[in-house]
């Protein structure tokens, strides 16, 4: 794995030796999101890792992090386009792009465990709905794996008591999640999470829904000191685990062997070493230390989710029919089936990360075709 600048200096020398010796497959990893970031220092690097390492040498990637090539919004075009041949893309952020994709994030409203999301949301997307898999090959893309975030909560710059309290409070939240806090009677603003510091802190918003472990990994501690610990769903549709289908077919068995077997360590490296460690770690010492005060919601109103969820299902079925998606139905009922299946799973092996990725491996990877 070489950063761009190694890269640069070692192009000359590379191109002196084109014809003498083997060459690596390059491929450039480019990643909107800090190097210290759980996406990125559990999951791209652990997937970069194991890939060059499978691919016996004969794969080798230029990772880039930082937002140095790429932005949230500009990843997937830029996948497809060849300007990076791997990237972080969140499907949230192109629902009109990904129909199909988003009929699974907009089931939020059932987020809650991470590892399960993961694996539920993987397993559906990679072998139960082959409108997903063309739709990202329509992309330019070969998609092989998303993380889940943990359980998000209200992550805020003012003190509240009370879920009437958010009444006509600016709440960023993305996607599906945006129903939820306009069903609370606040106003979601869908902005990527990368502005949303500077959103609370200019007071463009009150609030953030989000997983505890931001209040560290995006800052947002500094302008943030209030958190209501009300279940609000989670983001389960991230990709990090892919590659552009031009590039994915010029590579050898070995090679797309390589990439597949490292993809199980990109999901359970974001999902469980990184929010759910992350959110762990936050919560015995970071809570504290940045003064953080969490208020927990009363009995009624954890209610209210177990309401608004016996509705949600039906709607995205309906919503996503009405958009003129055939089979909608059936991707939801593989989703809430392959939820209970996962629940199984973890609570059987928890969070040990050896035993998820085998289980993944299991249950997923092994069924693909190259």
């Amino acid at each position: 794995m070489k950063p761009l600048t190694i890269y640069a200096s070692a192009l000359p020398l590379a191109l002196a030796a084109l014809g003498t010796t083997a060459q690596a497959t390059d491929l450039i990893y480019g990643s909107y999101l800090s190097p210290e970031h759980g996406n990125n220092k559990y999951g791209v690097v652990r997937f970069i890792e194991e890939a060059e390492r499978a691919s016996e040498g004969s794969l080798e990637f230029q990772y880039i992090p930082g937002g140095a090539l790429v932005g949230a919004k500009t990843t997937l075009s830029s996948i497809r386009d060849g300007i990076v041949d791997n990237g972080i893309v969140v499907s949230l952020y192109h629902a009109s792009d990904l129909p199909y994709n988003t009929i699974i994030t907009n089931m939020t409203a059932f987020g809650g465990d991470a590892a399960v999301l993961a694996g539920a949301t993987n397993e559906t997307t990679l072998l139960n709905c082959p409108k997903c898999m063309e739709e990202w090959e329509s992309w330019n893309i070969k998609h092989l794996g998303a993380y889940s975030t943990t359980g998000y909560k209200f992550l805020c710059r003012e003190e509240m008591k009370s879920l009437d309290d958010f009444k006509d409070w600016r709440i960023r939240a993305a996607g599906a999640t945006g129903r939820w806090v306009n069903h609370l009677g606040a106003t979601s603003v869908n902005i990527p999470v990368t502005d949303t510091y500077e959103a609370l802190q200019r007071g463009q918003i009150e609030c953030t829904v989000g997983s505890l472990s931001w209040l560290k990994t995006f800052s947002l501690e500094d302008v943030a000191k209030y958190v209501y610990d009300m279940p609000s769903g989670a983001y389960f549709g991230g990709t990090l685990a892919n590659i552009n289908l031009d590039k994915w077919k010029a590579l050898s068995d070995l090679e797309k062997q390589a990439i597949i077997s490292a993809a199980p360590k990109a999901v359970s490296g974001a999902t469980v070493m990184g929010y759910v460690g992350d959110d762990k770690r936050y919560l015995e010492t970071g809570v504290e230390a940045a003064g953080i005060t969490i208020i927990q919601p009363s009995d009624d109103e954890l209610k209210l989710l177990s309401e608004y969820r016996k509705t949600e299902a039906d709607l995205v079925i309906k919503m996503s029919q009405d958009a003129g998606l055939k089979g909608a139905e059936d991707v939801v009922h593989a989703f809430l089936r392959n939820l209970e299946k996962w629940e199984g799973i973890i609570a059987e092996i928890g969070y040990d990360v050896e035993k998820y990725e085998e289980a993944l491996n299991r249950e997923i990877y092994s069924k693909l075709d190259k």
